[in-house]
Parts: C-alpha cells; sequence; structure tokens
C-alpha cells in the first residue's frame, strides 16, 4: 500500500482598498469542494469581510475559522480590533 503524504490545504489571503474608507479581506479556499452541500465548486470559495471606517468602524463578517491563524494579524494590520465599533455578522 502506498500512503500519500497529506497535502497542505491551498489557502490564501488578499487586501485592498476598494473604496476610500473601505478595505476588503478575501480569505481564498481553493479546495472547498461544496457550497452550502448542495452545490459543487471546481475552483474553490472566497470568504469575504469588509471594514468600513467612517463617524464608526465596522467590520462587516470575517472568515472561515481555517484562516484564523493567518487572518487575524493580517486584520490586525489594518485596525486596532478594539477600535471597531459594529460587528456585522451575514
Amino acid at each position: 500500500m502506498v500512503v500519500a503524504p497529506p497535502v497542505a490545504p491551498r489557502l490564501g489571503l488578499q487586501c485592498e482598498a476598494i473604496a476610500a474608507d473601505t478595505t476588503t479581506i478575501r480569505s481564498l479556499d481553493w479546495d472547498r469542494s461544496r457550497f452550502d452541500i448542495e452545490f459543487g465548486l471546481r475552483n474553490g470559495t472566497t470568504y469575504n469581510a469588509f471594514l468600513v471606517r467612517g463617524e464608526r468602524t465596522a467590520l462587516i463578517d470575517t472568515s472561515h475559522a481555517k484562516f484564523r491563524d493567518t487572518w487575524i494579524p493580517l486584520l490586525k494590520q489594518q485596525i486596532d480590533p478594539t477600535t471597531i465599533d459594529v460587528l456585522i455578522v451575514s
């Protein structure tokens, strides 16, 4: 029997300003094969979060738990999380 070595998940992050006061943090999961159990994915998926700064600061969505070790430090490069006024989860 031949056992293949474990394959590291193909995960990535992108962070960029998409408007004057809005930054997106995209978590890319190239290996996710299903969405909501019934939809097949050929090219993986993304989890999109948005940091919106104005009179108050809002974080709209976060990411999948598998990105915890990389996503939170990337968020901290953009803002001190304790200064986020509103968290919107959709």
